[in-house]
């Protein structure tokens, strides 16, 4: 799926530019925008007492939309801007206003719920952005909130609605900051393991199946890891690898030839899946766990905790 790439105004942040005195270069640009017919809305006007960047970014996130009219049908109906417009605003909380985003999304949505066509399109901007798999601005809190919008709507069916409790029920766990969930799984040794039970700094839990190419890559980047493997004999991290496959003799005689030091797990009774403890939307999927079990990085490529680990 193709995500639009950030574009922003970096001037809106750090400050007005300076001005052209030229009448003819005036008049030129006149021209150009007559030409052009380019439709879109004005950035809100960020008041000039507020000087620093962090100040005038979450002033932003605040009044992002303000000057788009909901009954502005030339804008609303022109999804490319709307769509561009949606990715700058997403980055612009994430830099600014991280933790009132869900609250600022919610906000965004309900506002434009008097227009039928701005209201479906901001929903499947949310459903494209933060719930797929593979968005990079795939966020859970900030999702549960578009879905809480959604589920008091009065046109949706019972079938509906069934669906976006199940979707605000998983997406609400294993949150970064919160506790993961524990999951019971029989090792390829034959004896049941838990995850609260698991000693060490950090976790690495490792949602693989036997007929992923993406889970072969990243089990031998893992096993090939020098960092990855210093820390293990540190005793700082542990490497837990749960299987979601059903084939429990092919997969036993796979993980015979990983690492020792790794705990290898298989959802036997299927009680992970039944249980809705994770939301394995894709595969290979990875969470970095601290020292008490609560979640740094949630369903991310391995390449972020990579990141977080070699600050160690």
């Amino acid at each position: 799926m193709k995500y639009f790439n950030i574009i922003l105004v970096t001037g809106l942040l750090v400050g007005a530019s300076s001005c052209k005195n030229s009448s003819q270069d005036s008049s030129n640009d006149r021209n150009k925008t007559e030409q052009t017919q380019v439709v879109d809305f004005p950035a809100p006007e960020i008041p000039i007492m507020l000087t620093n960047v962090q100040d005038r970014g979450a002033y932003l996130s605040i009044h992002f939309w303000d000057k788009l009219n909901p009954n502005d049908t030339a804008i609303i109906n022109n999804k490319e801007i709307i769509e561009q417009k949606w990715v700058n605003y997403l980055d612009i909380l994430a830099k600014f206003q991280a933790d009132e985003s869900p609250q600022l999304i919610e906000q965004l949505i309900t506002r434009f719920k008097s227009n039928p066509t701005a209201y479906l399109g901001f929903n499947q901007l949310a459903d494209k952005y933060l719930y797929e798999a593979d968005s990079p601005f795939r966020n859970d809190p900030m999702y549960v909130a578009v879905l809480k919008v959604r589920l008091q709507d009065e046109n949706i069916t019972d079938t509906e609605k069934e669906q976006i409790k199940y979707k605000i029920d998983i997406c609400s766990k294993n949150n970064v900051g919160s506790k993961a969930e524990n999951i019971s799984f029989t090792t390829s040794t034959g004896k049941t393991e838990q995850l609260y039970k698991i000693e060490t700094d950090y976790t690495i839990l490792f949602f693989n199946d036997l007929d992923c190419n993406l889970c072969a890559n990243a089990t031998e980047e893992l096993r090939n890891s020098e960092l990855i493997t210093s820390l293990e004999k540190k005793g700082r991290l542990k490497i837990v690898t749960i299987n979601m496959d059903d084939d429990f003799t092919a997969w036993k005689k796979k993980v015979s030839r990983w690492p020792k030091t790794w705990i290898n797990g298989y959802d036997g009774n299927m009680n992970i899946v039944n249980n809705n403890s994770y939301d394995l939307r894709a595969i290979p999927s990875f969470y970095l766990l601290d020292k008490n079990k609560e979640v740094v990085l949630k369903d991310k490529p391995l390449a972020n905790i990579m990141e977080i680990l070699v600050k160690l």
